[in-house]
């Protein structure tokens, strides 16, 4: 999976489970699809690629 680098120039892999993303303007990177990029981080600017979790409950 690509995705649009944080300077728009070019493609870049997406981050995967695990893998830091965000960080200042982005230049971490940005999490492939069905992830998101969660805090607690590597440092305080980034986060951590992880699933996207739904409750199910929620609608009922």
């Amino acid at each position: 999976m690509y995705r649009i680098s944080a300077v728009l120039c070019c493609q870049e892999c997406a981050k995967t489970e695990g893998e830091p993303c965000g960080g200042d303007l982005g230049f971490s990177g940005t999490c492939e699809p069905g992830l998101s990029c969660q805090q607690p981080g590597p440092s305080p600017s980034e986060g951590v690629c992880r699933p996207i979790l739904f409750d199910h409950n929620e609608d009922t």
